[in-house]
């Protein structure tokens, strides 16, 4: 599912007016995945010149927006919120997130590093890392087990991690006891994987139904 991928000032440059390093082939590459990239800063002079900045050096396609907060907030009341994520490291773009129930991340590239999304956001130490994350939602699209208990409750399973009574490659074996050690043992090496496939399954629903019943369980 294409996402609307909201990108704060700076996300995107640093206090120097400095582009950080990968972040514009990172951009490019979700824009050939057919995302869009949404610009937003309260500078008006920064929006013109990252406006100039895109056409010239972007092949954007009306793949890119620039506007302020106060529209990118009724962007998001007009569409489904569902469809939204925010690449943001100040206090302000965690309200903004939780106000909305869009998922946070927070871009530990970036000078900027308020409390908040340090504390509550999943924090992704470079753009790749981004794309990555990006790619796993995308790619997440059905569930391993659901089972509909009654007609308020349902019970949705991520993944099986069991690796004993099942034939699985190396890597795939690798990826399961990588997911089982995160679930039993607190082991992080493998927590962003499993965190993306779980919070993808969620939106992934999300945008089908419009909201996650009160009675759905959801398993790892």
């Amino acid at each position: 599912m294409p996402q609307n991928i909201i990108i704060p000032r700076l996300t995107f440059i640093n206090e120097k007016n400095e582009i950080y390093e990968n972040i514009i082939d990172v951009i490019k590459e979700l824009i050939k995945l057919n995302h869009k990239i949404i610009f937003v800063s309260h500078n008006s002079n920064y929006r013109n010149e990252l406006i100039d900045y895109l056409q010239s050096n972007l092949d954007t396609k009306n793949s890119t927006m620039v506007i302020c907060r106060k529209s990118v907030k009724e962007l998001i009341k007009e569409n489904h919120n569902q469809s939204f994520i925010i690449v943001g490291s100040s206090d302000e773009d965690l309200h903004l997130a939780a106000s909305n129930k869009i998922l946070l991340i927070n871009p530990g590239w970036s000078e900027k590093q308020d409390e908040k999304p340090q504390k509550y956001a999943v924090t992704l130490f470079n753009p790749y890392s981004l794309l990555i994350a990006i790619k796993l939602i995308e790619n997440q699209n059905t569930w391993y087990f659901q089972m509909q208990v009654d007609e308020k409750t349902s019970i949705l399973a991520l993944t099986s991690a069991n690796t004993l009574n099942y034939h699985v490659g190396k890597s795939e074996k690798e990826v399961l006891e990588g997911f089982n050690d995160s679930l039993k043992s607190g082991d992080r090496k493998w927590f962003n994987t499993l965190f993306f496939h779980l919070i993808s399954g969620v939106m992934n629903r999300l945008h089908l139904i419009g909201q996650l019943p009160c009675g759905d369980v959801l398993l790892n």
